[in-house]
């Protein structure tokens, strides 16, 4: 077979008059994904793309000996969707194929030998969906894109064996294999690993929600994120919620505090209630809350006017400010 001459002037101005028409398509496509998934509730760490180089296609065409890369080539637009569960891959890939003309897919997952964890991402060349009609997508709905799909494990995995250039298991030195395999799969259990604790906390949160509200179970419960959560949610139902930096926080203080289970912090809460809503009058928060506090901010201010402990681990300065509420605590 004879060597394909690439005519590079030729394939420069090429690539230089598809540029325009692969950034609208970047756009397109990246609008696309981050509505879809958006709509589809799926957790996802990130969403890369990049338009390839002149120079990494004319390498290809030269490795691959194409004749014609700038319409042979699948990828010169690539994305790559990170999530974060082995499950959401396969959620993923149904809006892909809501969403697109899948023209060919390589799940790496099943074509892959069983030995090699590595590049386990699912592939797939795409185009705009038919439905996308009319001058706006003219020139963009033929054009073809690739979609690569993987875990944050699958992708670190990706990143590291490539950095060290072992970018096939032959290229591997015969004395580093069996760590190299040993390494690979750590990150497979890592993602196995994650998706079991990943159902397990589904089945906490439920059962922590279940809990809160049977008062009988309540007394024995913990204070952890799933049961504060499923507390907050139940006891400021007309609250804004706070973020789970906060619940962290405020869990941790409470700890130290000694408060460590949820009947323990509803009593304190309670015995503080009308001492709290005094004060949310008196020293309402900013404007754009609505003048009331999140239900983390309820949980702190009552902590500090009805538990010395608490407001000692808190450190807040304006002791004076709780101090002239603590009348109106509830006597036990």
């Amino acid at each position: 077979m004879a060597t394909v001459v690439l005519d590079k002037s030729a394939l420069l101005a090429q690539y230089n008059s598809s540029q325009p028409l692969y950034a609208r398509l970047e756009d397109e496509v990246q609008f696309i994904l981050s509505e879809q998934l958006k709509g589809a509730k799926i957790p996802i760490h990130a969403i890369e793309h990049r338009i390839k180089n002149f120079d990494s296609i004319i390498k290809k065409a030269e490795r691959d000996e194409l004749a014609d890369p700038i319409n042979q080539l699948n990828d010169i637009l690539g994305f790559r969707i990170i999530c974060l569960f082995l499950s959401d891959l396969d959620r993923v890939f149904a809006v892909l194929r809501k969403s697109f003309k899948i023209v060919e897919v390589d799940d790496k997952r099943v074509t892959k030998e069983e030995n090699v964890f590595g590049y386990l991402s699912v592939h797939l060349i795409a185009t705009l969906p038919r439905s996308h009609k009319g001058p706006r997508y003219d020139g963009l709905k033929l054009l073809r894109f690739e979609i690569q799909v993987r875990t944050i494990s699958m992708h670190a995995w990706s990143i590291i064996s490539h950095y060290l250039d072992y970018k096939t298991p032959n290229a591997v030195p015969s004395e580093l294999k069996r760590d190299f395999n040993a390494l690979s799969g750590l990150f497979y259990v890592a993602d196995q690993h994650f998706e079991m604790f990943f159902k397990s906390s589904k089945i906490s949160r439920k059962r922590a929600s279940g809990a809160v509200h049977r008062p009988k179970e309540t007394s024995n419960t913990e204070i952890n994120f799933d049961t504060m959560s499923a507390y907050l949610k139940k006891q400021f139902p007309n609250r804004e919620r706070s973020d789970a930096v906060m619940i962290g926080m405020v869990i941790e203080e409470m700890n130290k505090a000694g408060i460590k289970s949820i009947n323990v912090l509803d009593e304190k809460l309670q015995l503080g209630a009308n001492a709290f809503a005094a004060y949310e009058q008196k020293y309402p928060p900013y404007a754009k809350q609505g003048n009331k506090f999140l239900d983390v901010g309820v949980v702190r201010i009552t902590l500090q006017i009805v538990d010395e402990a608490f407001r000692k681990i808190v450190g807040n300065l304006n002791t004076s400010q709780f101090d002239e509420f603590k009348s109106l605590v509830i006597a036990k």
